[in-house]
């Protein structure tokens, strides 16, 4: 059979902290993905428009929000649930929503008061480091001017005010790391002590629970306190960019036993950090798209299909919701089973396998 394992792997879903334009091909063919992008822009006009830009040009913080809420409910209508969320930055936002903390409406808001607020927060630039967050944290520690706006596999984002950060680009460049300042207009994060007035008017009006799915804090790498984080003061904190996202996946590996994770991103950027970061036999993690390395449809439906091998139940009348199919009879006599290779795959048993899932995914076809 397809499945390699019996019981179901508990996942997390993993929110990205920045990401491009992105979601086109999804809209035109995801009916899932299609009414939540609608629904997010309608509550916050503008966020298609950022979103289907196009060009690859990085995406303000409700454009962002959008789509990764989408594809969160995209993939729950496959029938795969998250048993932990998390997330970076802005990703930490729409895991909370994704986790019931607050609306999507209220999340919306939170996040473009946020935005608003980086923006405002100037004079800031944005700087590409040649290294992983982690194998740069004692140099970004040593300076409350300077955060981590994003990582991007084995580079790092970083955003400070100029001559706090250009005291940090000087020691990273001694010790031979290469640094490039990135030509933005305005960073996507900023560093801050507090919170502005407009977040702080956004989070008293806002409406909090308790969150249904557990929720990773990037407060301190572990899971959030039910209570605490249905509150405005936790939010509060968040103006300043998280720096403990290697300790929540770490802790979600560990303690909640998740061996699945799915990033909800545009360029699968975060999992190359994860991999790095989760150097385990026992763990996968997919992307949900690959930048342009491939069409969107085909990145979403070939992690699902390696979700599929590794025991994820995937709820195939949710999966193929806006096509017209039907089941087809097989037959009740025993298979004659033969082995072959399939051509143009390089004979490679891993590849014949993940061939054959994705077949099982495209036509719904349940494990032997």
């Amino acid at each position: 059979g397809f499945v390699e394992e019996k019981v179901a792997p508990k996942a997390a879903f993993v929110f990205a902290g920045q990401g491009t334009s992105m979601g086109k091909q999804l809209y035109d063919t995801t009916s899932v993905f299609r009414e939540n992008i609608d629904a997010c822009d309608k509550l916050s006009p503008g966020v298609k428009a950022s979103l289907f830009v196009g060009g690859g040009a990085f995406v303000e913080g409700a454009a962002l929000f959008a789509f990764e809420y989408a594809l969160a409910q995209t993939w729950m209508s496959w029938g795969v649930k998250p048993a932990v969320v998390m997330g970076n930055g802005v990703g930490e936002f729409v895991a909370a929503c994704v986790a019931g903390v607050f609306s999507l409406a209220d999340g919306l808001k939170l996040v473009a008061a946020h935005s608003a607020a980086v923006g405002a927060a100037v004079p800031v630039k944005m700087v590409s480091v040649a290294a992983s967050e982690f194998d740069i944290m004692g140099a970004i520690k040593s300076s409350p001017g300077v955060a981590v706006a994003g990582t991007n596999g084995p580079t790092t984002t970083l955003s400070g005010q100029g001559a706090a950060l250009d005291g940090i680009v000087a020691m990273l460049r001694s010790q031979g790391i290469s640094c490039v300042e990135l030509p933005t207009p305005a960073a996507f994060v900023a560093p801050s002590s507090a919170p502005s007035s407009e977040v702080q008017s956004v989070l008293s009006a806002m409406t909090f629970s308790k969150p249904r799915i557990a929720l990773m804090s990037n407060n301190d790498g572990v899971k959030a306190d039910p209570a605490g984080v249905a509150s405005p003061d936790y939010w509060r904190t968040h103006v300043r960019p998280s720096t403990h996202f290697a300790t929540s996946l770490k802790s979600a590996f560990e303690t909640d036993k998740c061996r699945v994770f799915i990033e909800m991103g545009t360029q699968g950027a975060t999992m190359t950090l994860a991999s790095r970061l989760l150097q385990d036999d026992s763990v996968l993690m997919v992307p949900s798209l690959t930048g342009n390395t491939v069409g969107e449809w085909t990145a979403m439906h070939s992690s699902l299909a390696k979700l599929f091998v590794r025991g994820t139940a995937v709820d195939f009348a949710g999966l193929h919701s806006d096509h017209e199919c039907q089941r087809v009879v097989l037959p009740t006599y025993p298979f004659q089973r033969q082995r072959f290779w399939v051509s143009g795959l390089g004979g490679s048993l891993e590849a014949v396998s993940d061939a054959h899932a994705l077949q099982a995914v495209n036509f719904g076809v349940s494990p032997i």
